[in-house]
């Protein structure tokens, strides 16, 4: 795995020991020694998620220490590897049969009706893209009270396409900590659920970031089977894209929490490509 720093590149390999206080590390730059980083800012995105500022270190071929390791330490929470990838897209639609018959229609599959968010306003159907990723088609939910919540929004709105993103992970009070200290407004983690046609109580929960719908909310589903394993099959994910006119910053929040999205300049904006039995399909923006 690759690690970037200030002063030089290195190959580097990290195992966190409980409070990160001490760390192991696995060193290769070629010659069986490392160069030295002066204090470079480091972060690491694949294994581990890490921030860290180091002294300058060496290393022979045999991992024992040319020179003393002055204290470093890490200045970020870590995830674990695979913590975090996109769980699933939300196609909007200000009426849940209307959405399912254009998803069928574009894919020639059916989303399955899913259940409904209760105090969300809201109700969805859903359709597996395989690999623990799926496509919820969402809408008002005519039995709830429609006052101020997303049912609400979505018959305001009007018309069909993405409206945003979910991420999955199972450490969403790392990602609570990482996002807070860019300014991206966590808020509380929220328990949700919903009972399937079928009477499967699904329990989960979801971290929200306040102010930019933009960017992904985190679902974490617990204990509770994902619903891409129990819906309609036949469609992939080949492509999402998310366009932002501060694609750095964007871009590099995806980075530390080695989400794998394609970030664009531009007008904001959300493109996915299915592949479907119809054959390729994208879907718009909402």
């Amino acid at each position: 795995m690759e690690l970037a720093c200030s002063s030089t590149a290195l190959k580097i390999r990290f195992q966190t020991h409980g409070d990160v206080q001490g760390f192991a590390r696995r060193v290769n730059a070629g010659d069986g020694h490392t160069t030295g980083m002066d204090k470079g800012r480091c972060i690491h995105v694949g294994l581990q998620v890490l921030e860290a500022h180091f002294p300058i270190f060496f290393f022979n071929q045999s991992l024992q220490p040319i020179s003393r390791i002055v204290q470093p330490y890490i200045s970020m929470p870590h995830l674990e590897a695979q913590m975090a990838k996109l769980d699933h897209i939300m196609y909007a639609t200000p009426d849940l049969d209307q959405g399912i018959a254009e998803i069928a229609k574009l894919t020639g599959v059916t989303p399955a009706i899913g259940g409904s968010h209760p105090g969300r306003g809201t109700r969805n159907a859903l359709l597996s893209l395989g690999d623990d990723q799926y496509l919820e088609v969402i809408a008002p939910d005519p039995e709830q009270d429609l006052t101020g919540n997303l049912g609400s929004e979505l018959i305001e709105h009007g018309g069909s396409g993405v409206r945003g993103w979910a991420v999955a992970t199972d450490n969403l009070v790392a990602v609570s900590e990482i996002t807070g200290k860019r300014g991206l407004n966590p808020q509380p983690i929220i328990d949700m659920d919903r009972t399937t046609p079928q009477g499967v109580r699904l329990d989960w929960q979801i971290l929200l970031l306040f102010g930019d719908r933009m960017l992904p909310f985190f679902i974490d589903w617990k204990n509770s089977p994902h619903p891409a394993l129990s819906t309609p099959s036949g469609c992939t994910l080949t492509g999402f894209t998310v366009n932002v006119p501060q694609d750095q910053q964007y871009r590099s929040l995806m980075e530390v929490l080695d989400i794998d999205v394609q970030v664009a300049n531009g007008n904001e904006k959300f493109g996915a490509l299915l592949q479907t039995p119809s054959g390729v399909v994208e879907l718009a923006s909402w």
